[in-house]
């Protein structure tokens, strides 16, 4: 009876522990803006943030999936998911004041995220101009002839991290038959007409 009981009470403590607390978007106190990466206009632009922090690793992927979900894109986990993770003490040659350059042609709707590591973040208490850490999401139309290098605006020029999570793929158009394939095409058309002529059969009624 004692252990009945015992099993009760930590049952019971248990239900009564508050869960494990998720990850919370922190808005840092001023939008972000499409003009941030220089996109031709396009009604399919959108962005979120900016956000409080550098949320590009795995430890903020929580804050990514939720940002991404803004804008239409559902991930389980969004950092492990994305296509490129690129750095600026690494990718130095990728990742430059000016332009991000991705491994990969970006086509259609593109997802990314850029941390902004050292730009004026007005919000309440956060320290006054030039203060690190906030992050921005966006989508964009990249075009169907494949988009190279996305341009940065000079208002933003410390970009510290970049995340490609998805894009879409080149559109192959059917090839259009030349002049001696459309004759080969009516000649054969024409052949099978007329073996079709020659099968029939008269009937003749007495």
């Amino acid at each position: 009876m004692r252990k009945l009981v015992l099993a009760a009470l930590v049952a019971g403590a248990a239900i009564a522990m508050p869960g494990t607390a998720s990850a919370a978007l922190s808005f840092s106190g001023t939008s972000c803006s499409m003009a941030d990466i220089q996109m031709a206009t396009s009604a399919t632009q959108f962005c979120v943030g900016y956000y409080d922090g550098n949320l590009s690793s795995n430890a903020t992927s929580g804050d990514q999936t939720s940002a991404l979900a803004a804008l239409g894109l559902t991930f389980p986990n969004a950092f492990t998911s994305a296509a490129q993770k690129l750095d600026k003490a690494i990718d130095t040659t990728k990742l430059t004041p000016t332009f991000i350059n991705f491994d990969t042609l970006l086509y259609g709707t593109t997802y990314i995220g850029i941390h902004w590591g050292n730009i004026p973040n007005p919000g309440p208490g956060h320290g006054g101009p030039l203060e690190n850490n906030i992050t921005a999401f966006y989508k964009f139309d990249a075009g169907t002839t494949g988009l190279d290098k996305i341009m940065l605006t000079t208002a933003n020029n410390s970009i510290s991290n970049a995340i490609l999570y998805k894009t879409g793929s080149a559109t192959v158009a059917p090839p259009v038959p030349e002049p001696a394939t459309w004759a080969m095409m009516i000649g054969g058309f024409g052949l099978a007409g007329g073996a079709m002529r020659r099968r029939k059969t008269n009937l003749s009624f007495a």
